[in-house]
C-alpha cells in the first residue's frame, strides 16, 4: 500500500509489512491494518481491545434494562414506546457488532501482554460508537445543518485551494464532508479517534446502507442509503489529530471540523501540527465552536473571531476569510416534533501557510520528548499491585 504516512512515536516512515500491517523502518514498531483502514495510535492494541470492552458494556446495559422493565408494575409510556426503544437499542448494538468484527477478529488472533499500565490506555478511543450515530443522520439525511456546512467548506476550496492532490479531514467522523469534498483532489484522508465510527463509515462508503436508532427522534428508525462511489480516492485512518502520521509538508487542504474546541485537544499544539504537515502555501478550512485561547482567564470565554489574524500569524498562518455563524447539530425535525434544538454559534475561516512557525519549536519538541521515551517514562511509574487500592495524598 502506497502511502506517506510516519511513525506517531518517533516519526520515521512507515513501510508496508503485508496487507495487514505497517512497519516503521526506524523503531520496528508495526500498525495493524484492519478491514483497510489503518490504526496509526500509539498504543493501538488496548485502544482495540476497549472497542471489545466496550460492546460487553453495551449488551450488559440492555440486558440490564430490559431486566429491569420485566420487574416495573407500571411503566409511563406505551408498550409500543418501550418495544421501539429496545428494538432500537439491540439494533445499533448489532450495527457495531457487525462492522467490528474484523477488530474482534484481530484481537483473537494476536498474541500480546499487557504492561502495567496499558489498562489506562484500553480506554475508549475518541467518541463512543452510540454518540457518533447521530452524525451519521447529520451527515447523510439530507439535513439543511449538513448543507450549510458542506456549501461554505466547498466554497472556500474553489476560492482558495490551488494545489488539488491530497485532502485530510481531521474529526471526519461519518465522512459526510468528506465524501462530498474528496471530488476536488486525487486522495482524501478521513482522520478520526473514534474507530467503531470509521469502520461503519467504511462500510457504508463500500454501498453498504445502513440503519440507525436515536434516542433524540425517539427511537425511530432512520434508514441511510449508500452514496455513490466518488471520483477521488478516499483513505479512512484512525489517529489523533495531536500526532498526525503525515509527513512534513506533505497535505494540500486541511479541514477540521469541531476540533479546535475540544479540550483534549490544545489548540496551538495542534495549529502547530496542522503547520507541520502542510505544503508552504497550503489551506486549513476550519468549522467548529469557538475555542478558549491557553492561559486566558477562564470568565473571559472563547476568542472572538476577529482576534484570530493576529493569534495565527506568529504559527505561520495568514487568515484568508473568517465568518461567525449559527448552526444547529443534530436537528431532528425532520423525523420527530420532539426534542430540543441546539444552537450553536461557530466559527468558519480559511487561513494560508505562508512563513514558519515562530512557536514550532517550543511545542513540537515537548511532545516529541514524552512521545520518544513513552514506554521509558511509563516504566518509572509504580506498578500496580492486585488488591491494593491506590490512592492520591495531598501533602502541604
Amino acid at each position: 500500500m502506497k502511502n506517506n504516512f510516519k511513525c506517531v512515536m518517533c516519526n520515521g516512515s512507515l513501510q508496508g509489512n503485508d496487507l495487514n500491517s505497517f512497519v516503521c523502518d526506524t523503531c520496528g514498531r508495526q500498525y495493524p491494518i484492519i478491514n483497510n483502514i489503518p490504526i496509526l495510535i500509539a498504543r493501538h492494541n488496548p485502544a482495540l481491545l476497549s472497542i471489545g470492552r466496550y460492546m460487553e458494556d453495551q449488551l450488559t446495559q440492555l440486558n440490564n434494562l430490559k431486566a429491569s422493565l420485566s420487574k416495573l408494575d407500571r411503566v409511563n409510556h406505551s408498550d409500543i414506546d418501550v418495544d421501539r426503544m429496545l428494538e432500537g437499542m439491540q439494533g445499533n448494538l448489532y450495527l457495531m457488532e457487525q462492522h467490528c468484527k474484523p477488530i474482534s477478529d484481530y484481537l483473537n488472533n494476536q498474541k500480546f501482554k499487557f504492561g502495567d499500565i496499558d489498562w489506562f490506555f484500553s480506554m475508549d478511543p475518541g467518541r463512543s460508537f452510540h454518540y457518533m450515530l447521530r452524525y451519521f443522520y447529520q451527515d447523510w439525511y439530507g439535513t439543511t445543518q449538513f448543507n450549510q456546512v458542506k456549501n461554505v467548506v466547498t466554497d472556500a476550496i474553489s476560492t482558495y485551494c490551488d494545489d488539488d492532490e491530497t485532502l485530510a479531514v481531521l474529526g471526519s467522523g461519518a465522512c459526510g464532508l468528506l465524501y462530498y469534498l474528496a471530488n476536488n483532489f486525487t486522495v482524501s484522508y478521513g482522520v478520526d479517534l473514534a474507530i467503531p465510527t470509521l469502520m461503519t463509515a467504511q462500510q457504508f462508503l463500500n454501498d453498504e446502507d445502513i440503519t440507525v436508532y436515536l434516542e433524540a427522534a425517539e427511537w425511530k428508525e432512520i434508514h441511510l442509503k449508500a452514496p455513490k462511489k466518488t471520483m477521488g480516492q478516499i483513505k479512512l485512518l484512525a489517529s489523533n489529530v495531536m500526532r498526525l502520521p503525515f509527513g512534513d509538508s506533505s497535505i494540500s487542504t486541511i479541514v477540521t471540523q469541531y476540533m479546535m474546541d475540544l479540550e483534549s485537544n490544545h489548540p496551538y499544539y495542534l495549529t502547530n501540527e496542522i503547520h507541520r504537515v502542510l505544503k508552504p502555501g497550503g489551506i486549513w478550512i476550519n468549522f467548529s465552536i469557538p475555542f478558549r485561547v491557553p492561559g486566558d482567564v477562564y470568565e473571559l470565554g472563547p476568542i472572538a473571531i476577529d482576534k484570530l489574524p493576529t493569534l495565527f500569524k506568529p504559527f505561520g498562518f495568514e487568515l484568508l476569510c473568517s465568518q461567525q455563524q449559527r448552526f444547529k447539530p443534530w436537528n431532528f425535525e425532520a423525523v420527530t416534533g420532539t426534542g430540543d434544538r441546539p444552537d450553536h454559534e461557530v466559527h468558519f475561516y480559511v487561513a494560508k501557510k505562508v512563513s514558519p512557525s515562530k512557536y514550532q519549536k517550543i511545542y513540537m519538541p515537548f511532545i516529541d520528548y514524552f512521545s520518544n521515551k513513552n514506554n521509558e517514562l511509563w516504566n518509572c511509574t509504580p506498578v500496580i499491585v492486585e488488591g491494593r487500592t491506590l490512592a492520591v495524598v495531598n501533602k502541604t
